[in-house]
This record gives structure tokens, C-alpha cells and sequence, in this order.
């Protein structure tokens, strides 16, 4: 945010920037579908709302 290559990027501007996590991109098939779904409440929040979703894991 702080690299003046993008101080005039629109979303710099206007602090318009979210953070998915990266590595929900470069691992496993389920962890890339997190990453897409987080990435879609990132674009589209009013039409997926908050991310209260379980963990993946075992049941226990």
C-alpha cells in the first residue's frame, strides 16, 4: 500500500483493499474452493454475507 507505483491505483485510494488468504490458492483442491469462496465475499458480500462457516477438519 505504501509503494508508490500504486498510490494512484483507485482501491489504494480509497483504502478499498481486502486480504484473502494466499494460501488458499496454492495447496490443497478443498483449501483453493475457501480461497474462491472467500475471494467471492470479497466481490459480492450482499449477495454470500459473512463467512460464518465451520472449519474444515475431523469430526471429532
Amino acid at each position: 500500500m505504501d509503494h508508490e507505483g500504486l498510490a494512484e491505483l483507485p482501491a489504494v485510494k480509497h483504502e478499498a483493499i481486502s486480504l484473502v488468504e494466499g494460501t488458499h490458492f496454492t495447496t490443497l483442491f478443498s483449501w483453493n474452493m475457501r480461497g474462491a469462496e472467500d475471494l467471492a465475499r470479497v466481490l459480492w458480500p450482499e449477495a454470500l454475507g459473512d463467512s460464518g462457516r465451520p472449519a474444515f477438519g475431523l469430526a471429532g
